[in-house]
């Protein structure tokens, strides 16, 4: 069941997108001044949303306190940003020296289709390596003083992996585990990815660093073309027709706001004939219409379990808090139970 809160975030995060893609009406501009910044921050939209608060001169709806606090937070992501594609230079001369290939996905990648890098905030740095020299990669990850571990924030320190997320790579060997180092107070984290898919896919092969278009972007190998598209596309769909992606986090309103930019920025080729890809369409179509009941009760079908139910996709999106998201989550696989 949706709340009036789950309304309005839906609302005011439809009208965020619409007005960055160019529609500058904002009819219910008071409701996106009055915004949820947990929703918001939940789904990466913060920098967009203070860009516009700032370009219709709205600041000063805003308490000083709260206008001080944004400015700060904006200022914190291009600092990151900086530190980490710092590190990703001195691992590009790295693997370059090495005859190592690679590809930065999704971040860095992306940056340059928004009016602003911070728009596009991002955690970690997601590479696309050849998945044979993993070893080789690894040797230079150690080097740099990569360790394998997550960052824990709330002791701001670096942990091991627990015996679970352990379990979780070997069953979906398509990812190395997490690389981290701390550097300045920033922790600085490392993707690994062998494929643009999952190791199941029937493409999983195909769809790798041997066959990717890539580019210079600030001195970094990054994908590019049409490979991006896919490749952003792919991991968009895994986060949101896989059960075990969706009870982990929602999907982000920013990865949806990716893939219009991309096929706004390149059109071609239609890509019709990956199923995926039309899903993803049918969700966008969704996200950009002007009904938002109706994006409420956008129904999708889940690709990793047997089921005949449907899961409300951006319903699950619209919560703010994740004991909402969770309970959404049991009642669905309640119900999936109950039939199977």
């Amino acid at each position: 069941m949706n709340t009036s809160a789950d309304i309005k975030n839906m609302r005011v995060a439809r009208d965020i997108i619409k007005n960055y893609l160019g529609n500058e009406s904002l009819d219910g501009f008071d409701d996106v001044v009055s915004a949820d910044l947990h929703f918001l921050g939940k789904h990466k939209l913060i920098p967009i949303w203070f860009d516009i608060i700032c370009k219709n001169d709205a600041i000063g709806k805003l308490t000083r306190q709260m206008y001080y606090m944004l400015s700060s937070y904006v200022a914190h992501i291009r600092r990151e940003q900086e530190t980490k594609l710092c590190e990703m230079s001195a691992l590009h001369n790295s693997f370059d020296e090495h005859g190592l290939h690679y590809a930065v996905r999704k971040g860095h990648a992306l940056t340059s289709l928004y009016k602003d890098p911070t728009h596009r905030n991002y955690n970690d740095l997601d590479l696309l390596i050849i998945g044979a020299d993993i070893n080789q990669y690894l040797e230079i990850l150690y080097s740099h003083g990569f360790v394998e571990g997550i960052y824990d924030h709330t002791n701001q320190k670096i942990i091991n992996h627990s015996r679970f997320d352990l379990i979780k790579y070997r069953l979906s060997p398509d990812h190395h585990p997490h690389m981290v180092k701390l550097v300045d107070g920033v922790p600085v984290v490392v993707d690994l990815a062998f494929t643009s898919c999952w190791h199941s896919h029937s493409q999983a092969d195909e769809f790798t660093l041997n066959n990717a278009d890539t580019e210079m972007i600030e001195g970094i190998r990054c994908l590019s073309g049409s490979y991006l598209y896919l490749d952003t596309m792919f991991h968009l769909y895994r986060e949101t027709r896989f059960i075990n992606s969706l009870q982990g986090r929602s999907p982000f309103l920013l990865s949806y706001l990716d893939l219009i930019l991309l096929r706004k920025n390149n059109p071609e080729p239609t890509f019709s004939e990956i199923s995926e890809h039309v899903t993803l369409e049918r969700d966008i179509s969704a996200l950009l219409s002007g009904d938002t009941d109706a994006l409420l009760k956008h129904q999708i079908t889940l690709a990793d379990i047997n089921s005949t139910s449907a899961f409300n996709l951006f319903s699950y999106m619209a919560k703010s808090f994740k004991k909402d998201s969770k309970e959404m989550i049991e009642q669905f696989k309640l119900a999936s139970r109950a039939q199977g």
